[in-house]
């Protein structure tokens, strides 16, 4: 015999997913074009994203990248510390005609912002996840991973 109460719980519960699933299909979808007003991160990331590819201006690197700031690349397992030595990097990979996109929204916890990115000579190149350590609003440490 079937309960009543457990057919009532059951109902809310189908229509609780339902409802979350629509919030969620609605934040992603805004997720997908937010404004740098909506989301400060945005403009930074588009900042950042410039800065990685070309035309290398070390200004605007040191604009981003705090002095004493950590790049650690997963993809190729190198580690730059100090903005000298980021900037050494970028310009070389401004050479290679190096581009950097990112192409999805910013997930920001406390002081640490990810996102999913495309890299390389051609911008689909690579995908892949970068993390950021932001601090006084510069890249105190930037990490970058491979993505399926």
């Amino acid at each position: 015999m079937f309960d009543s109460r457990v057919a009532v719980r059951l109902g809310s519960l189908l229509l609780a997913v339902a409802l979350l699933g629509a919030c969620g299909a609605a934040a992603t979808e805004s997720a997908a074009t937010p404004s740098p007003t909506a989301n400060p991160d945005v403009a930074f990331l588009d900042a950042l994203d410039a800065v990685w590819s070309t035309p290398y201006d070390e200004a605007a690197v040191a604009a981003l990248y705090a002095p004493d700031a950590t790049f650690y690349n997963m993809v190729s397992n190198e580690t730059m510390t100090g903005l000298k030595e980021i900037q050494a990097t970028i310009k070389d990979h401004a050479s290679l005609n190096f581009r950097a996109t990112t192409t999805s929204a910013p997930i920001r916890q406390d002081d640490f912002v990810a996102y999913f990115i495309k890299f390389g000579p051609d911008p689909d190149t690579y995908p892949g996840l970068s993390v950021l350590e932001l601090k006084d609003g510069m890249v105190l440490n930037h990490w970058v991973y491979p993505a399926p």
